[in-house]
């Protein structure tokens, strides 16, 4: 019998209305970064500036999901996920602020998260003039609401737990 194995996609989830959204194909491009911020202050006669840490930043992963698009219900899906990621940077009234977005790649990350940017980049194109090949890039940074401690970073990685 053969061996079948499932690609594992990456996927969107917008957590005010849980609806879901799967990529077509994983990212080409996926970087992570965090920021740590240091306060220097100034003592006089000391010959050096000291530095005492003030807090890290949230967790910032930014990614490039291409897009290959041959078909009509290929075309289909690709516009319902761009209209879905667009919608998640709006809020869904005046004075409310975006959704939280569970950003999951399983076996790499799985997080609530905010995007920051969306880029679309429109590569290849048919006789028609519709895009056949699209990338569209994402920068997000992870929601917290507490304070993440060494420990739990190096246990859980960015997974909220979940690994």
């Amino acid at each position: 019998m053969p061996q079948y194995q499932v690609l594992r996609k990456v996927s969107f989830v917008n957590l005010d209305t849980l609806e879901e959204r799967p990529t077509l194909f994983n990212p080409e491009q996926f970087s992570q970064s965090i920021n740590v911020d240091w306060k220097s202050f100034q003592v006089v006669g000391l010959g050096y500036e000291p530095v005492m840490y003030s807090h890290t930043g949230n967790h910032e992963f930014s990614l490039t999901l291409p897009w290959r698009v041959t078909t009509v219900a290929e075309r289909y899906r690709f516009r319902e996920f761009v209209r879905f990621i667009k919608s998640c940077c709006y809020p869904e009234q005046p004075g409310a602020s975006p959704p939280d977005v569970l950003f999951v790649w399983p076996g790499v990350v799985s997080v609530p998260v905010k995007i920051r940017t969306y880029s679309q980049t429109d590569i290849l194109f048919n006789k028609q003039a519709e895009a056949t090949r699209t990338d569209i890039a994402l920068t997000m940074f992870w929601v917290r609401r507490q304070a993440l401690l060494a420990g739990e970073m190096r246990q859980y990685g960015a997974s909220e737990g979940v690994d």
